[in-house]
């Protein structure tokens, strides 16, 4: 056996052993988080998703609405503007942006809604009013 020869073996050795020892500590960090204790005695999953009535939801956003749109017209006040257009441009760009974070929540509930079936339950609520 040459020189060589007995370096490769030795390197395929030293990965050999190096790539074993990883995987050792990669089986024995999984081991350790997935038998880990649960803080919540399995209860996480019986507890049921409670959401908020899309009334409220609405409430929200239309009360923010009116704190952007009260804003606005704040910063209307306070710019100078150099005509009409750059006006109109900005009170378009500042709605545009509130009414995105306005109403955020009702996007996300209507997401969901759509996510899991449940957009004819989202309508008939809206309709009542609940």
């Amino acid at each position: 056996m040459t020189t060589s020869q007995q370096t490769n073996v030795w390197d395929f050795a030293t990965r050999t052993g190096q790539t074993i020892a990883l995987a050792t500590v990669v089986c024995v960090l999984g081991w350790l988080y997935l038998g880990k204790p649960s803080t919540d005695d399995g209860k996480q999953d019986d507890k049921p998703v409670v959401l908020e009535p899309i009334s409220k939801i609405l409430a929200k956003c239309y009360e923010a609405d009116r704190v952007s749109k009260i804003a606005i017209l704040k910063g209307i006040t306070a710019n100078t503007f150099a005509d009409d257009q750059a006006k109109l441009e900005w009170i378009n760009r500042e709605s545009e942006t509130k009414r995105i974070a306005d109403f955020q929540a009702y996007v996300d509930r209507l997401s969901e809604a759509i996510d899991t079936g449940k957009t004819e339950e989202l309508a008939k609520a809206l309709e009542a009013g609940k």
